[in-house]
């Protein structure tokens, strides 16, 4: 599953306040900062004070909603650094998972709003690529996908029926990011109209 959408930062917030009062979804980053361990969120105004939600690019706030119901064990991964390239750090910690759905915030540079994403594996997706692996490494046919694509379908339907107020080819565009767009003040960062 993925699907692209258009959103300010009012309309993060209800993104976030739903996922916080609706589903079992745990935040965590997506990546910690190099040195420091994955830090998990447990209410909108968490994720306010630790990022910038109107500013940035593509990507600007890269989070991962993980449900610990679905099955999957740990999400955890230690990855090693070479201090030479990394300021003097030897690591950082990213979330993994077949279960995992990666929320990634677009931001607002200048006159220009960046698209936001939610996406994550289907069941076909990720058996096929759990294949790649080693045999006794495999658990992504293990996994309670029937909960996974009722998650994905509940939180894309919440954005998709409650906060969107127009489609562009097939990105969403909710309301608070229409409204700026209407009146003019931004512009996409491409041409979908």
């Amino acid at each position: 599953m993925q699907f692209n959408f258009y959103a300010l930062y009012t309309d993060k917030i209800q993104i976030l306040d739903y996922i916080f009062r609706e589903t079992g979804f745990t935040i965590v980053d997506h990546y910690s900062p190099m040195g420091k361990e994955l830090k998990e969120y447990n209410a909108t105004q968490e994720i306010v004070d630790n990022f910038d939600l109107h500013n940035g690019k593509s990507c600007a706030v890269s989070l991962a909603l993980w449900n610990s119901n679905y099955g999957e064990k740990n999400i955890i991964r230690k990855i090693d650094l070479n201090p030479k390239y990394c300021k003097g750090h030897t690591f950082r910690f990213a979330a993994t998972g077949w279960s995992l759905q990666q929320l990634y915030f677009g931001g607002l540079s200048g006159e220009m709003l960046y698209y936001s994403t939610i996406q994550g594996f289907n069941e076909k997706g990720a058996i096929e690529k759990d294949y790649l692996y080693p045999e006794a490494s495999r658990t992504a046919h293990l996994l309670d996908w029937v909960q996974i694509k009722i998650d994905q379908r509940k939180l894309k339907y919440f954005i998709d029926k409650k906060l969107t107020t127009r489609k562009l080819n097939s990105y969403l565009v909710l309301s608070d990011a229409d409204s700026e767009l209407q009146s003019g003040r931004i512009n996409l960062d491409r041409k979908l109209y």
